[in-house]
């Protein structure tokens, strides 16, 4: 999953709803455009979008087998950035760029790092064990949803009717998942929830700084690697800094394996999220946010054994009349510019 840049789409990772030269709210008039010129959705196609879709939803649940294995959120967040690292700077190098690490940069990369990987997985990890995988696939599902909202408060574009309504029902949806469990404080799981949305808020600010900060001499492939080096390099002083206090002789099989598929998920997701945009366009391959979040859910049933009650379903149900209502509002050619 991703939107369109000028060079080209930039993927989802994990890919959980990612960065974009082009914030939420306009995004649907480039999805009209270019789906146009594409081609109709093939067998290979539909099969290719559930792919990609598992492969996200698969990230989560290796993210929850992580944080089970007792190594730490500063050990895995330091394993999985370097191992994302090397990956990305491996692809651009073979594709013949540049990586682009410029000081002039720094700031961007840092701020964009801090937003798309270092706050969201270190959440992430931290709230693992805690709640289902389930959860954590609903709750970061909610980013389009949260950019929506902030472009809506901030007024930084235009927001139609369709995706305020979207808002509304985010809001409830999250509403009806956090009070059951703020009723039930001993039992219920309310903090680690409330934790937990932190992942959808930077990921919601994420789009909106980078479609101010561009830089406009660097593409979309340059732009992940720098995000993932930067990340690496911004934890690993906090990561030496407590090495005498971690436990890492709990760094075993059980600690590395979850986050190689991780990382291997993110690659094919990438792939196929590349070969989608350039055969069948951004609206046929934005499908996969509904696609991944049920996917979500499922890992969860099958990994993990996840019994969900009836309002969570019932909130998962409302968030994809939102994230409808998100990604689908048609523009129109009104005075104003706003959309129906």
């Amino acid at each position: 999953m991703g939107c369109l840049t000028e060079d080209g789409p930039v993927p989802v990772v994990p890919r959980y709803l990612r960065l974009c030269n082009c914030t939420y709210a306009n995004i649907s008039e480039l999805m009209q455009r270019v789906s146009k010129i594409k081609n109709v959705p093939t067998l290979f196609s539909f099969i290719a979008l559930l792919i990609m879709g598992a492969m996200w939803g698969l990230q989560f649940s290796m993210l929850k087998f992580a944080a089970l294995s007792g190594a730490g959120e500063i050990n895995l967040l330091m394993i999985t950035l370097t191992v994302l690292s090397i990956v990305f700077g491996v692809f651009i190098l073979l594709r013949g760029e540049s990586l682009h690490l410029s000081w002039r940069w720094s700031r961007f990369f840092v701020v964009i790092a801090l937003l798309g990987y270092v706050f969201p997985l270190g959440i992430t990890l931290f709230v693992a064990a805690h709640i289902s995988v389930g959860l954590l696939a609903f709750i970061a599902s909610l980013a389009p949803v949260v950019t929506i909202g902030i472009a809506l408060v901030f007024r930084t574009e235009m927001v139609s009717p369709k995706r305020r309504m979207a808002v509304v029902l985010g809001v409830c949806s999250v509403c009806i998942i956090l009070l059951p469990e703020l009723q039930l404080p001993s039992q219920g799981a309310a903090f680690w929830i409330m934790m937990a949305l932190g992942v959808p808020l930077v990921y919601g600010i994420e789009p909106i700084y980078v479609d101010v900060r561009w830089p406009d001499d660097m593409s979309s492939v340059q732009l992940i690697a720098g995000e993932a080096i930067f990340g690496a390099l911004l934890v690993f002083p906090v990561f030496i800094s407590q090495i005498d206090t971690l436990n890492l002789n709990a760094i075993e099989t059980s600690t590395v394996w979850p986050l190689l598929v991780f990382v291997l998920a993110g690659v094919v997701e990438t792939l196929l999220y590349f070969r989608l945009i350039k055969s069948t366009g951004a609206v046929f391959v934005s499908f996969g946010t509904f696609v991944s979040l049920a996917a979500g859910v499922g890992w969860g049933v099958l990994l993990f054994s996840e019994r969900h009650p009836y309002y969570v379903w019932l909130a998962i149900g409302i968030l994809v009349l939102a994230l409808y209502l998100a990604l689908n509002a048609q523009p129109t050619n009104n005075d104003n510019g706003e959309e129906n």
